[in-house]
């Protein structure tokens, strides 16, 4: 595969970087060599969750190279998967292109140009057009929905969807034989579709691919090279009308993705996204990550300069991807619908009622006092916002005390103590976590040491809602008394053979085991796919924004990933189940500590939640 080895630099190749880059670089091998070294030589019966925190503490002016939020988009969710770390390199000039079948290409060839970019900003480089139907004189086929046989060599007809078995795939279509309109947008043509992986020059990848390890997560080579092996089969059976994924190493050499993850950087993720579009001429841009996920300042860079991002800003407000139309989209739910829901469930569930899962007797027997901590970014704090408001006005309730942190990894401990010394004189009784997991982490070590002991209710932002995160939080804090809402799916039915990964997986590689963490890489793969089959033969940002908005819901309130649409938003999931952690519980990966549901794992949408105290830690 062109390029897929060669993100590990020679130190000398640094010398030619700026020098503040240089030496970013230089920390992060130093850190993750110790790492490594550090983790090799800890107890084997030492637990991954006390091998991270360990870690943790002793490094913590490392992590100012890395916030939590860089964390958070290479970890969500890819559970029990393992492998080997490997880092970013140089900017590729041009790139080398590599089409999914193992056909490979001399590098990017012409792109069509002109025309003006469709919503959003049109600042910065004006390249592809926006919503045209085809650059030949040769008329678009028009594809068959509903009926027929399917690429794949399924039965078409209405209520079936491209994969029989999948809960979420397009509607299916007839094999697509016509003419697709060739050239219909900058890195389309006639036979393939080319999307750049971009690895920015200075990310905190390295650690987070030595704690993923630790934890029994995907490294990020590893989570590109399930991309590159599912689009393979993904492209024999989804219809993209004649053309194949060809996918492009973008490896920066001038941004900086820890400051990306901070909301800070876009001169730098705009030169990557300028390059990519001027030179590589791809037409859609992934994270090199497990998640593919991008961040939010390559997020507003890309749509300056009209390039298609799947999987962009996590949880950012919906009002952000309505400015950002037709370019970003995600799987994970907008913390405007999040804010809602959040209200919703602490008014109809939680006010008025004492909390009675508080670690604090006292606090059993009051009527609970609330407090929130969440990061100051503008786009978070709307959410929150949101929250509040929905919890005054139709239900009655008030926020005690709200404390705002400063996105800065460095000053996280600092920060949490801070904080629980004003959640405790405020009397708050119960804990609105909306916020990142390693704060959640200091908050618990902070509050066992000050001896304040609250209910700590989760919203599902940043991996609060799985396993491998909440077993590094104190145990002391949390076991029996967190609780509160996951949008992510149950891993049981995503990595489980029951479900719809396992069948695809036994499909299409009958003879291959089971790789850790198959069943989340799948779900966003087919995300991609659905995308790009959405627009029909012309593909345009556009023409997705429209197929899109169209499709009828997948999965449902017992669905691996819960209920997908994007008739009203920009996100796909728009449900939640109710989780609530027990430390003696066996998780999935057989390990100590897990999230246990309520209802069977039933997920609820926005006005659904039921008015009935949580049935958690039922005796």
């Amino acid at each position: 595969m062109a390029n897929s080895n060669k993100r590990a630099r020679a130190s000398a190749e640094t010398s030619e970087l700026p020098d503040v880059i240089e030496a970013d670089i230089d920390k992060l091998r130093r850190y993750h060599a110790e790492l490594g070294d550090l983790i090799g030589r800890l107890d084997v019966a030492r637990s991954p969750a006390d091998k991270v925190s360990r870690h943790l503490r002793r490094h913590l002016p490392l992590y100012a190279l890395g916030t939590v939020w860089a964390l958070m988009i290479v970890l969500i969710p890819t559970v029990n998967e393992r492998g080997t770390t490997t880092s970013a390199g140089t900017l590729t000039q041009g790139g080398s292109g590599e089409l999914i079948d193992g056909t490979e290409t001399a590098g990017p060839g012409a792109a069509t140009t002109g025309g003006s970019i469709g919503g959003g900003s049109t600042s910065g480089t004006q390249a592809g057009p926006a919503d045209v139907t085809g650059q030949s004189n040769v008329p678009v086929a028009e594809a068959q929905a509903g009926t027929g046989v399917t690429r794949g060599g399924f039965e078409c007809k209405t209520g079936v969807r491209q994969l029989p078995w999948s809960a979420y795939a397009n509607q299916c279509v007839a094999k697509f034989d016509g003419s697709n309109g060739g050239a219909t947008y900058r890195g389309v043509d006639e036979k393939k579709i080319r999307i750049a992986i971009r690895a920015p020059a200075v990310d905190a990848g390295d650690i987070t691919d030595a704690q993923n390890d630790a934890q029994g997560r995907a490294t990020r080579a590893e989570g590109i090279a399930l991309l590159k092996k599912y689009a393979g089969w993904f492209g024999k059976v989804f219809e993209l009308y004649g053309r194949q994924l060809e996918f492009v190493d973008f490896n920066s050499n001038v941004s900086n993705g820890v400051d990306e993850a901070q909301s800070r950087g876009k001169e730098g993720a705009c030169a990557d996204a300028t390059e990519i579009a001027e030179s590589i001429k791809a037409f859609a841009v992934v994270g090199y990550n497990p998640s593919l996920i991008e961040t939010h300042p390559f997020s507003e860079c890309a749509v300056e300069r009209g390039l298609f991002v799947p999987y962009g800003a996590s949880y950012f407000p919906e009002n952000y991807y309505a400015r950002w139309h037709p370019y970003v989209w995600h799987i994970y739910t907008q913390c405007e619908q999040i804010g809602h829901d959040v209200g919703e469930y602490m008014g109809k569930r939680l006010h008025n009622r004492n909390a009675k899962w508080a670690k604090d007797p006292t606090y059993q027997r009051q009527k609970r006092v609330f407090g929130t901590y969440v990061p100051d970014n503008d786009g978070y704090q709307r959410c929150v916002n949101i929250s509040e408001t929905d919890f005054k006005e139709k239900y009655g309730g008030t926020i005690k005390h709200r404390f705002d942190y400063e996105l800065d990894v460095s000053k996280f401990p600092q920060q949490a103590e801070q904080a629980v010394v004003q959640f405790k004189a405020e009397g708050v009784t119960t804990l609105i976590n909306a916020c990142d997991t390693l704060s959640t982490r200091f908050l618990t070590d902070a509050a066992n040491r000050q001896q304040w002991g609250p209910e700590w209710y989760i919203i599902g932002v940043a991996l609060q809602d799985t396993d491998g995160a909440a077993r590094t939080f104190n145990q002391s804090q949390v076991d029996g008394h967190l609780f509160g809402m996951s949008q992510l799916g149950q891993i049981r039915l995503i990595e489980g053979q029951d479900g719809e990964a396992y069948r695809a997986w036994k499909t299409a590689f009958p003879n291959e085991d089971l790789p850790d963490g198959f069943g989340d890489a799948y779900f966003r793969v087919l995300g991609l796919y659905t995308m790009l089959q959405a627009a029909g033969p012309v593909l345009t940002p556009q023409n997705i924004a429209r197929g899109l908005q169209t499709m009828p819901e997948g999965g449902g309130s017992n669905g691996a990933f819960g209920t997908w649409s994007f008739k009203t938003d920009h996100t796909a999931i728009d449900d939640s189940r109710e989780i609530y952690w027990v430390g003696t519980a066996t998780g999935y990966d057989g390990n100590e500590g897990a999230y246990l549901e309520s209802y069977g794992g039933k997920r609820f949408r926005s006005g659904q939640w039921p008015s009935e105290e949580p049935p958690v830690y039922k005796k």
